[in-house]
């Protein structure tokens, strides 16, 4: 485990060019905008690793009242269960990448009004997919291509 900004990230696989790491806790708890980067940088013994982040873990901004705005990097794949739970001002959500992660059982529930952004570059079943991801966050729900 090891911490970069806001965020504390776990090493899911351990390789020279092709190593993963997936988000584990928020470290600062009164951020208001999370960026969740596509890749992390770490220095260990004077050598620098790049890491690719997949996946964000269960229950990691659960209940957060500050979070305002999350960017969601390029390289997520899997949004785990109750991550964003009854985070009641996060207005607004930005994927940056084209392919919709997958999302654990009540990964959005509790968002009031959120708008939720996807690249121009996502087509029509794309769109489909993250309609999907994103069905269990609210009603008043809004996806744009930006």
């Amino acid at each position: 485990k090891f911490k970069s900004g806001a965020l504390q990230y776990q090493v899911t696989k351990s390789s020279a060019k092709n190593g993963t790491v997936s988000v584990v806790k928020l470290v600062k708890k009164t951020s208001k905008k999370i960026t969740i980067p596509a890749t992390v940088k770490v220095k260990v013994k004077g050598k620098s690793f790049t890491f690719k982040v997949t996946q964000i873990n269960s229950k990691v901004f659960q209940k957060n009242k500050k979070l305002k705005e999350v960017v969601i990097g390029a390289n997520i794949t899997k949004i785990g269960t109750s991550s964003f739970y009854n985070c009641k001002n996060l207005a607004k959500i930005t994927f940056k990448g084209t392919k919709a992660p997958k999302a654990g059982s009540k990964a959005f529930t509790g968002i009031k009004n959120a708008k939720v952004f996807v690249p121009k570059k996502v087509n029509k079943s794309g769109l489909k997919k993250f309609k999907t991801t994103m069905k269990t966050a609210g009603k008043r729900i809004t996806i744009k291509k930006k």
